[in-house]
């Protein structure tokens, strides 16, 4: 990316050292902000993406177990414990996010090769990068699952098999 340049000049009766570490400290400061400003910047969009994605992961886990109500209720009916119920609910969202997080992780990875002179601080694998992004994502599916499994426990049968 090119750089700007600028040229100044300055009249002082300091030293030109003392000048010119001064100046170099100015202007390092104003690149260390505008960082700042960028990265303060991206950690906002990451938590609002963060929260679009555990409300995305929480409608479609919804309606999955919500199609499944049937199935449940006839699982229950036959003799299904709680704890059996809501692994059928939770192995159905892990396995979700296992493929949705391998792809994003294979595209991560290529597209930060791409990017490679962009990154600042890191590399495109990373491995604490990829953790840092790939830990609260599967820890946001587990919290999303929660309520539809808990509502999958307590699905009436009689209900379900009267629908039929």
């Amino acid at each position: 990316m090119p750089r700007a340049r600028a040229s100044i000049i300055v009249r002082s009766d300091a030293a030109p050292a003392v000048v010119a570490s001064s100046l170099g400290a100015q202007t390092g400061s104003d690149e260390r902000v505008g960082v700042e400003v960028f990265g303060t910047m991206f950690a906002t969009f990451a938590v609002i993406a963060l929260l679009l994605a555990a409300v995305g992961l929480y409608s479609v886990i919804a309606l999955a177990t919500e199609q499944r109500t049937r199935e449940i209720g006839l699982r229950i009916a036959l003799g299904a414990q709680a704890r059996q119920i809501w692994w059928l609910v939770m192995r159905s969202a892990t396995r979700q996010v296992v493929v949705g997080l391998s792809v994003g992780i294979t595209g991560a990875v290529g597209l930060g090769q791409l990017l490679r002179g962009l990154l600042i601080g890191t590399s495109a694998t990373d491995p604490v990068t990829l953790a840092a992004v790939t830990g609260p994502l599967a820890l946001v599916t587990f919290v999303a699952a929660v309520i539809p499994a808990r509502r999958a426990i307590r699905i009436d049968p009689i209900v379900t098999l009267r629908s039929e």
